[in-house]
Formats: structure tokens, sequence, C-alpha cells
């Protein structure tokens, strides 16, 4: 057997393991039925399923940092008082900003708003909206809508804990900072109605909330310094002392008569009159799309085994 006999065998063993673009080309084409009849398949199951997703409609509120504080020219002067009064003058209107998304965020802030009448059921009950009657559709395996309860199972009520309504409700609420700054609050929901008043009570509960911690540490803050001016001798110090008391009555003052006291309304929430999702048409083209890839596959796995 000469040389060339083996390498020749190789390359005839690699030859029939490599798939010819035109036998591919050619098996697809004699079972073209079959794949159109797959695509075919996939594109019309895609259909009723986008035909029966229900709309989800936008709530969006554009809000800018308020600017409340004149602290960050007295820090330097004061920092060092304020530290041992327990007085906080970091407390611009970035680091408000940010603290009052985390606070919209924590299940503490969100409870008093999941026990309102008729949040959770339309948070983790509703499935649907009826657009001619501005009604929510409920499950009706969780929720009895015309006699407002939630159903029953073993004896054991079908209504979610406050928590598990809190994580649904972070699905629903986005709030981003833009490049600019400014900050965009979206709330999604299949009723466009709820979503505009839920986007406005946050906005203006988190500055009536922001609002009431400040003046309380205000009012604390002016009853501590009352104190320290009244034992203190020292002109300096009692010089630090009453810049840090008028501080804290300008911020008490601030916040009983700015209500939008962290953050200002650019563009206040409207009622959507189109849906934001789901993309209809974009999952008919994928599905269509997996459908051909997924018959071609098929063919070529039957054609070279």
């Amino acid at each position: 057997m000469s040389i060339k006999e083996p390498m020749q065998n190789v390359t005839n063993g690699y030859n029939n393991q490599y798939i010819d673009l035109r036998s591919v080309i050619s098996a697809c084409f004699r079972a073209k039925w079959f794949i159109a009849a797959v695509t075919s398949l996939f594109a019309a199951l895609a259909v009723v399923i986008a035909l029966n997703l229900p709309n989800v409609y936008q709530s969006k509120v554009l809000m800018a940092p308020s600017s409340n504080s004149d602290s960050a020219g007295m820090a330097g002067s004061l920092g060092g008082v304020a530290s041992l009064a327990g007085i906080s003058l970091a407390s611009n209107e970035v680091e408000q900003a940010a603290l009052a998304v985390e606070i919209m965020r924590s299940f503490t802030f969100a409870k008093d708003f999941l026990q309102q009448d008729g949040v959770i059921e339309n948070l983790m009950a509703a499935e649907d909206w009826n657009k001619a009657a501005n009604q929510v559709i409920y499950d009706p395996a969780l929720f009895n809508s015309e006699q407002k309860q939630w159903l029953e199972e073993d004896g054991i009520s079908l209504k979610p804990s406050l928590q598990e309504s809190h994580r649904q409700l972070l699905k629903s609420l986005y709030i981003e900072q833009e490049k600019s700054g400014l900050y965009t609050l979206t709330i999604e929901h299949y009723s466009p109605y709820l979503a505009f008043e839920w986007a406005n009570y946050f906005v203006k509960q988190i500055n009536l909330e922001m609002r009431k911690r400040d003046i309380a540490q205000a009012e604390k803050s002016i009853n501590y310094l009352s104190e320290q001016l009244e034992t203190t001798k020292l002109e300096e110090l009692r010089a630090s002392l009453h810049g840090l008391f008028e501080k804290q009555v300008r911020k008490k003052m601030l916040a009983e008569v700015n209500h939008e006291y962290v953050f200002r309304v650019i563009e206040p929430p409207i009622v959507a009159e189109r849906k934001s999702k789901p993309s209809r048409a974009l999952i008919c083209i994928l599905a269509t799309f997996i459908g051909f890839l997924l018959s071609i596959f098929i063919v070529v796995t039957r054609s070279f085994k």
C-alpha cells in the first residue's frame, strides 16, 4: 500500500462528514411543504397567542429634584457643631432625590398604598381591562368581582400577602434617572386610568413623606438647639448654634409650604390612549422565524444522519 492511499482514505472520510451547502438546499427544497407547514403552524399559533394577550398601558411622570436646601454654604463653617448635635447638612437635592427613590421602592412606603381599598385586587387579580365599560377584568379563579371577595381554597383565602403584592408592584413600577439628572417614574397596568392614578399617588405621597420626615427632624433639632443655647455661655459656640437654629427653622418652613418638596413635576402623568405592550407584530414575526428555523433543522437532521 502506498503512502497516498491512507491520505486518500482520510480525505474521503472528511468529505463524507462534510455537509455540502447544495445538498442542504436540495434537501430543504424536497421538504418544502413540510417547512411551509411547520412555519405556518408557528405563525398561526403566534397570531392566536398575540391576539389573546391583554393590552398594558403606561403612565409616566417626568420629575426634577427640587432645591430646598441652603446647607451647602453652611456645611464648612457649621459642620463640626452640626455633627455634635446630630444634624446632617449633606441634604442637597441630588442626595434627597436618590433617597426618595429608594424610599418609594421600599416595602415600608408601599405598605400604606397596598392597604388602600381595591389596590391588591387591581394589582394581583387583574387580567384585562374593558375599554367600553372602563372596568378592570379580574381572574375569576382568584377574585369574585361581583361580591368583591377573594376566593378560598381549602378554607384559606387566596388573597396575596402584602410582601407578595409588593414584589409584584416593583415589576410594574419603574423609576429611572436620565442623563440630564431628571427622573422618570413609570407605572404599568391593564387600565390606563389606574396607571394614571397610581403614578399621581406615588409622586404626591413621596413628597409628603419626605416633608414629614424633614419637619420631624427639624423640630427635634430645634428643640435640642434651644436647650443648648440656654446652657452655652461661649459666644463663638452660641453664634454657631444660632446659625444652625436658623437653618433648621428655614428647613421646617420650606417643608411646610412647599408641596413639591423633593420632586418638581415637569411633565405630569396622562391617561394613555395607546398601549405600551405587547408588540403583537413582533411576536408574530419572531414566532414565524423560529418555526422556519426549526423546520430546517429537522429536515437537515433527518437528511444527513
